[in-house]
């Protein structure tokens, strides 16, 4: 299917929809959120009309056969602020770690709970600065290995600030 920058469209093996960004050989740059994701075409459907067709259709199954868990719309996307003031208040009080420390712990947290709720695109944001937080989450990161990859947070709305993480 031919798709033109600025359809809106959603997806065959998700829920939830964005539009059209740029095109990259056989993937698209589709916006959800703001934040910008790549999918191969095969995945996207035109326009959500088509997906509500293919989901009466009682031989459409959403599910992969790897995958037991289809994602709901609460949990394909969450967005995370590791700046100190708005961490959770038990970690905000911990005084027994630093500053750093009871950032790392949180998005450590985070990151589990990402994990177990099957959301599939986590976006943690962590400023500029002097680039501390930002280098210390992408080594918490790596420790995932192939489980999940990363790469900096659309640069319209985070800036440098921000880590997409995006679950296998």
């Amino acid at each position: 299917m031919d798709y033109s920058v600025g359809d809106k469209v959603c997806f065959s093996d998700r829920e939830g929809f964005g539009w059209v960004q740029s095109f990259c050989g056989a993937s698209v740059v589709v916006c959800i959120q703001e934040v910008d994701i790549t999918v191969p075409r095969s995945v996207l459907i035109k326009s959500c009309e088509d997906e509500e067709m293919l989901l009466s259709d009682s031989s459409f199954d959403r599910k992969s056969p790897s995958d037991a868990r289809v994602a709901t719309p609460r949990n394909v996307f969450r967005e995370v602020d590791l700046h100190y003031d708005q961490l959770p208040t038990s970690y905000r009080f911990d005084e027994s770690k630093s500053i750093l420390e009871r950032q790392i712990a949180y998005a450590r947290s985070v990151i589990s709970q990402a994990i177990s709720d099957d959301v599939r695109t986590l976006v943690l944001i962590h400023g500029v600065g002097e680039d501390i937080l930002r280098r210390e989450i992408r080594l918490l990161l790596e420790c995932y290995g192939s489980g999940l990859r990363f790469e900096p947070a659309c640069d319209k709305r985070y800036g440098r600030g921000a880590t997409l993480v995006r679950f296998r």
